[in-house]
């Protein structure tokens, strides 16, 4: 018994220190990756590393980009964060599992105007609003890397 409420403690100190997104201060964080001042809501981005520093960013293009260049080598990194187009202030999503929408109709600040969304179904939803193509996030790293990284 003692050992199960060991393991019951230990359980909970190392979920409870696992590193999660916070929120943004929009209007005076800047992109750790253009240093530009971090406005949208709707695109602010996070990477977070295993020892709970947080990389904060204005689009999921310098999200990427930063990922790319490995200015935190990918085995430091503990997670990457995105906002839900649908409630942007509320809810950030994995970016590896959130799915993408590119659209001209939904400019990003950065100008390769991706967008996040929590799966299929709303991409789908928004596609008949603003157009665009759906990208899974494999798709929008191969994207940055061809068309967007400076």
């Amino acid at each position: 018994m003692k050992r199960l409420i060991g393991l019951l403690i230990l359980l909970m100190v190392v979920t409870g220190c696992s590193p999660s997104p916070v929120p943004i201060n929009y209007g005076e964080e800047s992109c750790d990756y253009c240093k530009m001042i971090i406005m949208q809501p709707k695109y602010g981005t996070e990477l977070l590393t295993r020892k709970g520093k947080i990389y904060t960013f204005d689009s999921v293009e310098c999200l990427v980009a930063f990922y790319l260049k490995e200015e935190v080598p990918h085995a430091e990194i503990h997670s990457l964060w995105v906002p839900d187009f649908d409630s942007p202030a509320v809810e950030f999503l994995d970016a590896t599992t959130a799915v993408y929408l590119r659209s001209e109709n939904l400019r990003s600040p950065m100008g390769l105007h991706l967008t996040a969304f929590r799966d299929v179904p709303q991409v789908k939803a928004a596609q008949q609003q603003y157009g665009g193509g759906m990208f899974a996030w494999n798709e929008v790293v191969e994207l940055v890397k061809k068309e967007w990284q400076p």
